[in-house]
């Protein structure tokens, strides 16, 4: 080590502003500790220099650290520790340790299950809670050295040095924290523009004396260089470091506004080269998603246009293709069992007057009397006559028709049909309507491709960049951008170290130019019948009994079929009155037998068939122009209401990445 003392001296007086080193000053001895570092004097020297110089008894150099990391600074916020720490570690980027040096730790330990074995450290500092951030960093009640550098050397969290995370490095060319310059450029603007005195610009800018002189001596020649270009703006006072009060599923309390010159200087502050204008913790990035989604669907709504019409084309195309025949199917089925029911009390008289007769020699007629005697055998000669008249799939085959037994006998009937029409509800239409419904609302199977194009539109990504640069929704809890809340920014101030400023509006036009910043990822349920959102909504419209029903749309889709439902069964009825099947006295005057009187049932069975068809289409129709009228209804109500009354979730974040004006 070559102690080059007037090198020493001349470098440390020209870091100082003044120029003259006071070694009473804590800044002045934090710059002599980084250059005695660049002339690689060890740490112990170091320490037992300063020691001596400060008359201060200290075993190591806390002077020169702002604070340490422990867990709870990585849970707290969000998370938003956590998460650098994380990227400081993907990025091999320098941190510093309490001792102040600085060292890059070691990708491996992201894949390393520190002190407790459970979670990977990728894990916990992605979802860092109290209880896996222990796990990882503690052994028992104490912290153990778990972190590894590039050198091998282990570290416990609480031997890292906070200032690098949170930009309260100072000396040696290192970041000042941005706080430190608003109180800068605070005090700079009430003396230099206002010509208060530094008591009173400290009282006017409500700040805090004993933190303002630790990093004065950095900060307030850039405050001075900044206020010549700011001489217009109101009297500022520094906000930034206070909390506010926020809205679900915000936890990040920190004023957006910086400094505050009243409503119309809501200011916050950002550094030249690149700035986040939100922090990367979880909770802020859902907010951030929660708060563009509200003001997107009420003040551009052009886009949900194209949704809607989307939607509503999936509809009316899935209800087109239903040609009615799955109901008729079902009515033809019906119908069978019907005959089967009404022909078999028929059928089996016929046979046992046979069997009388063919027991006068059971000998010869054993096996005839023990076909007979086998209900299928009367079964399948009846489905045969079904299939003749065009009611079921079964064998037309002569050799099933059981001879000395009528194939088509139903005197006096006509009644019975027109009773069995009138019973029968078209349960099946209402079916087939209704899973058409949920079909083209299913968020997995129809929506899904839809909704994600809105989320990669740049319309969207505007509002996100306005939420986080602003905080509107997060402080204000509402959709209304001209929200007064201190809290919430309304311009920022670009600044360097020469002064140079930009001060810009944070409006959605100028949110706009930063869309490409923006990333995004969404995800979709289907709410169920606990969900407060649709019970909610339901009870404010008026819905009996919500807790039946899974969404606003299920309740209003039952009462749409339920009407439908009641126009569909009269109407099928009175087709079937006036059909020719059921007129009094039809089958008494089929005089003739065998095909004859097959092919005029068929003919007029296949008639009231299609009438019956063509009835269905109708109801189709009917039931699809009343849910695509209640789905455009919803949309005109915006799109949360749109998606809440479908009974649909949406969980999404966004953020939003550096920015330099």
């Amino acid at each position: 080590m070559t102690n080059n003392w007037k090198k020493i001296l001349n470098e440390l007086s020209y870091r100082v502003s003044s120029g003259i080193p006071d070694l009473s000053n804590e800044q002045h001895l934090i710059k002599l500790w980084d250059i005695l570092k660049e002339h690689n004097w060890s740490v112990d020297v170091r320490v037992e220099l300063l020691k001596n110089l400060s008359n201060q008894d200290l075993s190591k150099p806390n002077l020169v650290v702002e604070a340490v990391l422990d867990n709870s600074e990585l849970v707290k916020d969000g998370g938003k520790y956590s998460i650098m720490l994380l990227n400081f570690i993907k990025n091999q980027e320098k941190v510093k340790t309490k001792a102040g040096d600085m060292i890059v730790l070691a990708k491996s330990n992201l894949k390393s299950k520190g002190a407790g074995g459970n979670n990977t450290l990728e894990d916990v500092l992605t979802n860092p809670t109290n209880d896996n951030v222990n796990d990882w960093f503690k052994a028992g009640s104490r912290y153990s050295p778990q972190l590894t550098d590039t050198n091998g050397v282990t570290y416990t969290i609480s031997q890292i040095d906070k200032g690098k995370f949170s930009g309260k490095e100072v000396g040696g060319g290192g970041k000042i924290d941005a706080a430190n310059y608003e109180m800068g450029i605070c005090m700079a603007h009430a003396m230099y523009n206002n010509n208060m005195s530094y008591k009173q610009a400290l009282s006017a800018t409500g700040i805090d004396k004993s933190k303002y002189e630790k990093y004065r001596e950095a900060v307030e020649p850039v405050g001075e260089l900044v206020a010549k270009n700011i001489s217009s703006y109101p009297l500022l006072s520094h906000s930034g470091a206070g909390k506010a009060s926020v809205v679900n599923p915000y936890t990040n309390a920190t004023p957006k506004t910086d400094i505050f010159g009243g409503a119309s200087h809501r200011i916050s502050l950002k550094q030249e080269g690149g700035a986040q204008l939100m922090s990367g913790g979880a909770a802020d990035t859902k907010g951030v998603f929660v708060g563009a989604k509200t003001f997107w669907s009420k003040y551009e709504p052009g886009e949900m246009d194209t949704l809607l019409s989307e939607v509503i084309g999936d509809i009316d195309t899935d209800f087109k293709k239903i040609s009615g025949d799955n109901t008729v199917s079902k009515i033809k089925e019906k119908f069978g069992e019907y005959y089967i029911g009404f022909r078999m009390p028929v059928v089996q008289k016929e046979v046992n007057d046979l069997i009388t007769k063919l027991n006068k020699d059971k000998k010869k007629n054993k096996s005839d009397i023990k076909k007979l005697q086998t209900p299928k055998t009367l079964e399948m000669h009846i489905k045969l006559e079904l299939s003749s008249l065009g009611l079921g799939r079964g064998s037309t085959d002569p050799k099933h028709i059981i001879p000395g037994v009528s194939q088509v006998k139903p005197n006096k009937v006509s009644s019975e049909f027109n009773n069995f029409f009138k019973t029968y509800n078209n349960e099946e239409a209402r079916e087939e309507a209704r899973k058409v419904l949920e079909h083209s609302i299913d968020i997995k199977a129809s929506l899904k491709p839809k909704f994600d194009k809105l989320w990669e539109n740049d319309i969207f990504k505007k509002w996100v960049v306005y939420e986080a640069a602003s905080g509107n929704y997060k402080f204000s809890g509402n959709d209304n951008l001209n929200s007064g809340e201190a809290a919430m920014a309304n311009r920022i101030l670009q600044f360097n170290s020469s002064g140079k400023i930009k001060d810009v509006m944070i409006t959605p036009d100028w949110a706009k130019g930063y869309s490409s910043k923006v990333k995004s990822t969404v995800g979709y349920k289907t709410a169920g019948k606990t969900k407060a959102t649709a019970f909610r909504l339901m009870t404010e419209q008026g819905v009996k009994n919500p807790e039946k029903y899974n969404s606003l749309f299920e309740y209003e889709m039952e009462q749409i079929l339920n009407t439908e439902q009641v126009k569909l069964n009269e109407g099928i009825n009175k087709i079937i009155e006036q059909s020719e099947l059921l007129q009094e006295g039809f089958f008494d005057n089929l005089v003739q037998k065998g095909k004859s009187l097959v092919s005029k049932l068929k003919r007029v069975l296949t008639t009231l068939m299609n009438k019956i068809k063509n009835f269905l289409k109708k109801y189709f129709v009917d039931v699809a122009k009343k849910a695509i009228a209640k789905i455009k209804e919803y949309a005109q109500k915006g799109f949360n209401f749109f998606v809440e009354a479908l009974g649909i979730e949406i969980t999404g974040t966004a953020s939003v990445g550096k920015i330099s004006l």
